[in-house]
């Protein structure tokens, strides 16, 4: 995984800069209910990774790329509006 986080952070941060931070959040260590956004996320059905985007959860189970692109750009356009 964290192979994965590595090389998205790399691939974010050549496309937004400092506009954009990628943490990896190791929840094996301590109880779930530590993290409580990930655990209501996880009582859902959601499996990990549990990609969140301003603290919001928006995508699970998966890294995508692209799609995790795809979602900075539409929070992006929508904070531009605002």
């Amino acid at each position: 995984m964290a192979e994965s986080v590595a090389r998205l952070r790399d691939e974010l941060l050549q496309n937004y800069g400092k506009r954009v931070e990628v943490d990896y959040i190791n929840t094996s260590g301590e109880p779930l209910n530590s993290f409580p956004l990930i655990s209501r996320v996880v009582q859902m059905g959601y499996s990990f990774p549990i990609i969140s985007i301003n603290g919001q959860p928006r995508m699970a189970g998966g890294i995508d790329v692209n799609q995790i692109k795809n979602l900075l750009q539409e929070v992006m356009a929508s904070s531009k509006d605002s």
